[in-house]
């Protein structure tokens, strides 16, 4: 049963089953959602052996349950233990990060890492040890470091309680998941993985804490060296090692070994029990106490400066020597000063250097940047000059002309030419010689995709968001494209290539997961680097790199109240395998920025990406009546606030507005003459579309139910203007609503099997009678002043407006072809529609008649902002609305 991917999807007990893990002789783990509590587990299913042997498994049962009174910050924690249809599983903690084994990789982790995780690991080793657990194979593979750099030992409820019997006749000491080890464990009465196994484990005799401090002995001397220090081509030959021979010295391997930590690996490696650590609480103040000495300077040399009688003879013949006493003075002292270093000795890193290379304003908004292979150049886009060249260090620029569509997707090795095209306004993908302009094509286009070259120049990688969402090769030898990727029901979001050319990263991300994996040229050997829900992704090309050194920096959102920004973070990997080589580390820091369109150079010492944000303004123009062309416009000031207008007031002297000052979003009015402020509303949970009642006493809003138990999902409440206390007007599965400027007519929408109905709304009594039923909409209901019409926009096109009349419901069609709309409101007079959106490649306010005539007011060229309507004031004298730009520069990172 476990073994079997049809389990996959299904509910086991309580746990519903959503991916698998991994598999081995000591059983298969999946990831499961505990429906009970709505957590992730890791659900471990048996081994034959166990599940089917009463013995073994009562035996199981009575460790299990000791076990799970382990209460541990590096102690992975089980949750359960269960049987069905007679195969026995295990519930365990769920977390996200790699093993130690995927860290070590056949090479020495940084010395603060080892320090740390070291002290973790005896500090759990202590804590179970004292309530009589011993775990019995200890190794990299049962020790999980997380996303956040915490040691986690894996699979105690496999252990071995103190007092039971010592050598049971079946492994039940830890799940190999990796198929490199399974030929690593012995399946006779030796319990544990056979090149971590202690003397008396080899002998099998009766065993005690000590042999678990044998073990991670084994697992700290591998740490600092990248290598075993027991081994052979077969099991004897590995017993005979662990019994009889001594582990090559680990300074001969690293000679940056400190002489202490060798010291306390010695120690831990005694083959004689008696003569070994007795505790982990022994072998933990060893540890703790030269991490101590490292970092206040005072770890003593003299050790190594006695590692020999040859040496010490020599010494003392110096010493003979009066006059040299002050030389040997000189040369002990730099001895010691060289020799006090920490594990390994690091030359001091440079301080992160981040440098601004552009000074784009927000009405020309740059698009697209990326770094030369020597970098030296950058290649960037904006909407005012097209395709520019910038000399980094100089900051001498180049453009070129009528380049408005040859946005650059990277650079070729030879640094002379780019790839160009594949998106925005080009349809076609192009080489471009840097040289003298000219191009040649290399596909024609009938979509935007996401181009990606790798570092060899003989390949382009590009998304087709289809659905489902694909990975497309094309080879630059003149063959078609081809797919090698099909993802479903997730979306491919971003691309990177390894250095190598050899594997391809990408951001999959779905509706309950955020994950960046790897794959080969071919699709195959799908590889997770990361999962985590706050991986940003969703901008297209660029938003991760895999740089030469191995580095693939990606992008976090920061939590909220802040995750519209975020900041640059790495994580190490194989440009080979796509294994995970070291733990995530954050890179940038407090920014208020997001940062996509990532690039490096050619050796990965410089990193370019795009740092943005929106620049919203609230803008109030005066509208020349008759013509209705609009006039000059104030902004509405507000200390640098994000401010969203909603409606006017009745008097046309104040604006209705929603914003977040503090971080929670608020309904507030302020005069558009005199910039007084008064707040009316704020809760965490209130996402308010404001709307005046017909007699301007009252705002109506909606508040989102998920924080209240009464099982509807919207509120729509009321508040007077003037202040005071905020009343229920309706509670349930409602859409937007609207009131009526000059009638006493309020309306609310609600979608009842797969229809629209509208429906009256008594701002004090509730919802009324039924006026219409319609297809598919889309956007806010709004109803006309004379209370007569709804204008909504017709489909997720939004091309098309319907008009529905509330006597009868009737309704007619009105269409601004070619255009993408966002927003609309009534005239006071009711014969026109004021409309905002786009319009071909600009963002545009038009003024339409109910015949689908339109005039346009204001333009935004580009399509890099957006503008929003509030709509024309009560007397028609001013037209509000929100204008959205994209601050976004070219910022040079180093040093990181």
């Amino acid at each position: 049963m476990a073994g079997s991917d049809f389990l996959i999807g299904q509910t086991i007990s309580h746990y519903r089953i959503l991916e698998k893990l991994g598999g081995g002789g000591m059983g298969i783990v999946y990831k499961a959602e505990d429906t009970r509590l709505h957590r992730n587990v890791a659900l471990k299913f048996l081994p034959e052996n166990v599940a089917k042997d009463a013995q073994s498994l009562a035996r199981f049962e009575r460790e299990a349950q000791a076990a799970s009174a382990l209460n541990h910050p590096n102690i992975c924690t089980i949750h359960d233990i269960g049987e069905v249809d007679g195969t026995a599983f295990i519930a365990m903690e769920y977390l996200d990060g790699a093993t130690l084994k995927q860290l070590i990789q056949e090479r020495p982790l940084k010395p603060e890492q080892v320090l740390d995780l070291s002290i973790e690991i005896s500090d759990a080793l202590d804590a179970a040890h004292a309530k009589g657990i011993i775990h019995r194979d200890i190794k990299p593979a049962n020790i999980f470091v997380t996303a956040r750099g915490l040691a986690k030992i894996l699979d105690f409820g496999l252990a071995k309680v103190a007092g039971t019997n010592a050598a049971p006749t079946h492994d039940l000491s830890g799940a190999t998941l990796d198929a490199s080890e399974s030929l690593l464990t012995s399946p006779g009465s030796a319990i544990g993985t056979i090149a971590y196994m202690s003397p008396e484990q080899v002998r099998g005799e009766k065993l005690d804490a000590r042999t678990d401090l044998f073990s991670f002995g084994v697992v700290l001397y591998e740490m600092v060296t990248g290598k075993r220090p027991f081994g052979g081509d077969t099991s004897g030959v590995t017993f005979d090692s662990i019994l009889n021979r001594q582990p090559v010295s680990p300074a001969r391997l690293n000679p940056q070994v400190s002489v202490e930590i060798e010291r306390i690996i010695n120690k831990a490696l005694e083959k004689d029990r008696d003569v070994r650590y007795q505790s982990a609480t022994e072998l933990r103040a060893d540890l703790k106490r030269f991490r101590r000495d490292s970092q206040s300077g005072q770890t003593a040399a003299q050790p190594v400066l006695q590692s020999s009688p040859r040496s010490q003879t020599r010494k003392r013949n110096h010493l003979l020597f009066v006059g040299a006493g002050a030389a040997l003075v000189f040369l002990l002292a730099a001895g010691f000063l060289y020799f006090k270093r920490p594990l390994v000795r690091l030359a001091p890193k440079k301080g992160l250097l981040q440098r601004q290379l552009t000074a784009n304003p927000a009405d020309n908004t740059l698009v697209t940047a990326s770094i030369s292979p020597d970098g030296k150049q950058l290649a960037y886009f904006d909407h005012a000059k097209g395709l520019s060249l910038m000399l980094i260090d100089s900051g001498e620029k180049r453009n070129f002309p009528n380049s408005t569509s040859k946005i650059p997707q990277g650079w070729y090795p030879d640094g002379t030419h780019l790839l160009v095209g594949g998106s925005g306004i080009s349809k076609t993908l192009e080489k471009m010689s840097i040289l003298d302009g000219t191009t040649r094509k290399l596909l024609d286009l009938d979509e935007d995709i996401e181009p990606s070259l790798s570092p060899d120049g003989s390949r382009i990688v590009f998304v087709r968001h289809n659905d489902p969402s694909e990975l497309w090769l094309l080879a630059l030898e003149g063959e078609a494209p081809r797919r090698v990727l099909s993802i479903a029901p997730n979306k491919i979001a971003s691309v990177a290539w390894s250095p190598s050319s050899r594997r391809i990263a990408y951001l999959r991300y779905g509706p309950k997961e955020v994950v960046v994996e790897s794959c080969d040229t071919d699709g195959h050997q799908p590889v997770p680097v990361l999962n985590n829900d706050r991986l940003q992704g969703f901008n297209g090309f660029g938003d991760i790199a895999w740089l030469s050194n191995g580095l693939i920096i990606y992008r976090l959102s920061e939590p909220p109240p802040n995750d519209k920004y975020d900041n640059l973070w790495s994580v190490d990997v194989d440009p080979y395998s796509g294994r995970i080589r070291s733990l995530s580390a954050q890179v940038t820091t407090g920014t208020g920025f997001s940062q996509t369109n990532l690039s490096s150079s050619a050796d990965g010492k410089r990193l370019v990406y795009l740092q943005a944000r929106t620049v919203d303004s609230v803008r109030i123009a005066k509208l020349q009546i008759p013509g209705g062309d609009l006039g000059t416009f104030q902004v509405l000031p507000g200390e640098g606030w994000d401010k969203w207008p909603i409606a006017w007031s009745k008097d046309s002297q104040s604006l209705f507005l929603l914003s977040s000052p503090q971080g929670n979003l608020g309904l507030f009015q302020q005069n558009v003459h005199t910039s007084d402020t008064t707040l009316l509303a704020s809760e965490p949970d209130s996402w308010p579309q404001p709307v005046l009642t017909p007699d301007g006493l009252s705002l109506l809003f909606s508040q989102s139910d998920s924080a209240h138990t009464s099982g509807k999902s919207q509120r729509i409440m009321r508040v007077p203007v003037g202040g005071g206390p905020i009343s229920l007007v309706l509670a349930g599965d409602y859409g937007s609503f609207d009131c009526a400027l000059r009638a006493n007519v309020c309306a609310v929408s609600q979608t009842k099997d797969g229809k629209n109905v509208y429906a009256f709304l008594d701002p004090f009594k509730g919802r009324g009678a039924d006026f219409a039923q319609a297809g598919s909409h889309t956007g806010r209901l709004r109803l006309s002043p004379d209370g007569q019409t709804i204008a909504l926009f017709l489909g997720s096109e939004q091309s098309k407006i319907q008009l529905i009349s509330v006597d009868g419901g009737t309704s007619r069609d009105v269409e601004i072809p070619n255009s993408r709309l966002q927003s609309l409101a009534w005239s006071p007079d009711n014969r026109h529609l004021y409309l905002s959106g786009g319009l071909g490649d600009s963002w545009v306010i038009l003024k339409a008649g109910l015949d689908g005539k339109f005039k346009i007011l204001s333009e935004v060229k580009g399509g890099q902002g957006w503008l929003l309507l509030c709509g024309p004031s009560p007397d028609e004298h001013y037209l509000s609305y929100l204008l959205r730009n994209w601050e976004s520069n070219a910022m040079l990172l180093e040093n990181f």
